[in-house]
């Protein structure tokens, strides 16, 4: 098929898109699962690296890439959980180790 140029092209394949999702669908998994395996290098791992739960099908359980801000570079595959949590935190350390400290003193170990 031809088309007169980029935005034909791109019309057609959202006209495309919505008559049919469920095709589309299973090729963006596959496509997103091809980018994080080329990211990060390697498998993803049946459990998280942090916490150790098990990688599941939900999006909190779904294990990620994890990657530095600052340097891009990959770290280690991680549930969702973990993953909003150093973001919220900012991957400080200090920031984390403090609410380490304040769960020990509102009685939040087991």
């Amino acid at each position: 098929m031809t088309y007169k140029d980029a935005a034909d092209k791109n019309a057609f394949y959202r006209a495309q898109r919505k008559a049919d999702p469920e095709r589309f669908l299973a090729t963006d998994r596959r496509s997103n699962e091809k980018r994080r395996l080329r990211i990060a290098g390697r498998p993803r791992p049946p459990a998280c690296e942090a916490c150790g739960a098990p990688g599941g099908e939900t999006r909190v359980e779904k294990l990620v890439p994890d990657h530095d801000h600052g340097t891009g570079k990959f770290r280690g595959w991680i549930c969702m959980r973990c993953n909003l949590a150093l973001g919220i935190a900012q991957d400080d350390l200090n920031r984390l180790l403090n609410l380490v400290g304040y769960l020990r003193k509102v009685g939040g170990e087991p």
